[in-house]
């Protein structure tokens, strides 16, 4: 499993979707056992809440040579083996939403208003050999807004708190996704480097606006152009436990801007753009060269 990433139940990220493309860069993986339960269900009178409960098991081995420490656990011993029993709580609100019921399940036709996902975490010490008690609350809306004649500006927020000490693969580490050039990923940093921040609490915001192709169409050439904003803040509450690892916090508030050029080759499903990104604010470089990342993208019309 990934180091410090954030999933929410019932979020339909299909492997090739431009939206899952920040996994690609992930480096730092915890070898992971364990098991779920969970039951997903809606309530007849709340019909745009989708809830979801469930119990979940797990022993996680720290990646590399990290170490965590704290006075609660065997008395301050170094732990390289980080075992979770976990009950879960949450809900995906999506108002007015098509729900088409069929021989096998519920189908989802999407709502125009935004979409909420909320996800509550209880870890409980001494069950099922569980070490760490905390509370953790993540929460992420996804919205879109049609203007007419300007395009469509769509925005995603993230958000997230944990309260008790974790080691580093249950906090939050931001989704960069730097490399000089490299595949565009929604929703992600494209400017930050790969686990370069840690984070106990945060809250990130990533907006694009896409101004359609103001009439441009030859053959294959449609471009659309996207403007880009990413911005987040955040903070490491408790740093003590943390052992041979590297990382930064984000309390000073990350910037980056930039623009893709959608469709400079638009073949039936499938879009190639390209573009750029630009860091700056308290985490820019001296270096002006070392804030730019160049992207190419692409988008699936499945």
């Amino acid at each position: 499993i990934t180091s410090g990433s954030v999933t929410f139940f019932d979020d339909k990220l299909r492997a090739w979707s431009p939206d899952s493309f920040y996994e690609f860069f992930s480096n730092r993986m915890n070898y992971t056992i364990g098991g779920e339960l969970a039951y997903s269900f809606r309530l007849k009178p709340v019909r745009d809440f989708k809830w979801n409960i469930g119990l979940e098991m797990q022993e996680k081995q720290a990646y590399s040579d990290y170490y965590f420490t704290s006075p609660e656990i065997d008395n301050g011993t170094p732990q390289t083996t980080f075992r979770f029993t976990n009950i879960q709580i949450g809900f995906r609100f999506a108002f007015r939403e098509k729900v088409v019921e069929t021989t096998k399940g519920q189908i989802s036709f999407g709502s125009k208003y935004p979409v909420v996902w909320f996800n509550y975490t209880q870890g409980i010490s001494g069950l099922f050999k569980g070490a760490y008690a905390y509370n953790r609350f993540d929460l992420r809306v996804n919205g879109t807004k049609r203007f007419k004649y300007i395009g469509d500006f769509k925005f995603t927020l993230m958000a997230g708190i944990v309260v008790g000490k974790l080691p580093a693969s249950n906090l939050y580490f931001e989704p960069g996704t730097y490399h000089t050039f490299t595949i565009f990923a929604p929703n992600s940093f494209g400017t930050m480097r790969v686990n370069e921040f840690l984070s106990d609490r945060y809250i990130s915001l990533f907006l694009t606006h896409n101004f359609g192709n103001f009439g441009l169409e030859y053959k294959w050439f449609h471009p659309e152009f996207l403007v880009i904003t990413n911005l987040s803040i955040g903070d490491l509450k408790n740093k003590e436990p943390h052992h041979n690892i590297t990382y930064r916090t984000l309390n000073l508030g990350y910037y980056e801007s930039g623009f893709i050029i959608r469709k400079l080759l638009d073949i039936n499903f499938i879009d190639i753009g390209a573009g750029v990104l630009y860091r700056y604010g308290p985490y820019g470089f001296d270096e002006v060269s070392a804030n730019f990342a160049y992207k190419f993208s692409i988008f699936y019309g499945f």
